[in-house]
């Protein structure tokens, strides 16, 4: 579900608008009505509440997790780079460039999902993210250490601004009810739910 969402607003900070300028988080988008046609058919995104807010800046998409907004940006973006951008994040999953794939219609396993905001919260710095750091042997001598094998993958200044758009979440987002069960720590995330509450996730990191 949303938790797809920054992947979109990562290739959009990486990248320019139509007009030649680059996305800030002040960028405007358009949270409107729209169909898009592909493939002999039509696709509508709505908000979850029915409503649009007509244009709004990049980082109020993102929070607010909007729909609607969010299906334009990836749009004008291109789809392949947003798969692009996933994979450098460390996503291997089956993705294929159809217009849905910017609310995350795609199904991810959860470590594809630790990968890749991982590499969020470091800037840009990949690694091969693992459950055992090392084993030992019964007289205490590590037999195994784990190579996290860091690289740069996507741009830091992006990924940096990303990190503090997706701060907002927690602050006046959709995740701002974290707060009233007594989370105050400065974080950053997204939420994301899929159909009918069928899932629903939280993806973040302090």
């Amino acid at each position: 579900g949303s938790i797809m969402k920054p992947i979109v607003y990562l290739t959009a900070l990486e990248g320019i608008t139509p007009e030649g300028n680059p996305y800030t988080p002040l960028t405007v988008i358009e949270d409107n009505e729209f169909n898009f046609r592909y493939e002999g058919q039509k696709w509508t995104p709505q908000n979850y509440d029915k409503k649009f807010r007509g244009d709004v800046p990049l980082y109020v998409g993102l929070k607010d997790s909007l729909n609607a907004a969010t299906a334009h940006l990836g749009i004008q973006v291109g789809l392949p780079s947003i798969i692009d951008v996933a994979r450098r994040l460390g996503i291997d999953s089956k993705l294929l460039p159809v217009p849905s794939i910017t609310l995350g219609a795609f199904e991810l396993f959860p470590i594809e999902v630790l990968r890749a905001y991982t590499t969020i919260a470091r800037q840009g710095s990949k690694i091969n993210v693992t459950f055992i750091r090392y084993v030992e042997d019964l007289e205490g001598n590590k037999v195994f250490t784990h190579d996290y094998k860091e690289k740069m993958t996507v741009s830091k200044e992006a990924t940096t601004v990303l990190a503090g758009m997706m701060k907002q979440t927690l602050q006046t987002g959709s995740g701002r009810f974290a707060k009233s069960y007594g989370f105050t720590h400065p974080a950053a995330g997204k939420t994301g739910t899929t159909s009918d509450m069928k899932d629903a996730w939280f993806a973040g990191f302090t």
